[in-house]
């Protein structure tokens, strides 16, 4: 694997555990009233569209 190619997916997994820690102990409607956490996984997410 190419080292940029493999940048990019280390970097898709580092987004992912942010968002792993971001939603930690929420509850779906936990989540949906926090525009703010809302806002931070949807950053995490459009990094890599």
């Amino acid at each position: 694997m190419r080292n940029r190619q493999r940048a990019y997916l280390l970097d898709i997994l580092d987004s992912a555990a942010a968002i792993q820690e971001y939603v930690s102990g929420y509850t779906l409607d936990q989540f949906l009233s926090d525009t703010r956490t809302q806002d931070a996984v949807s950053a995490a997410l459009a990094r890599h569209w």
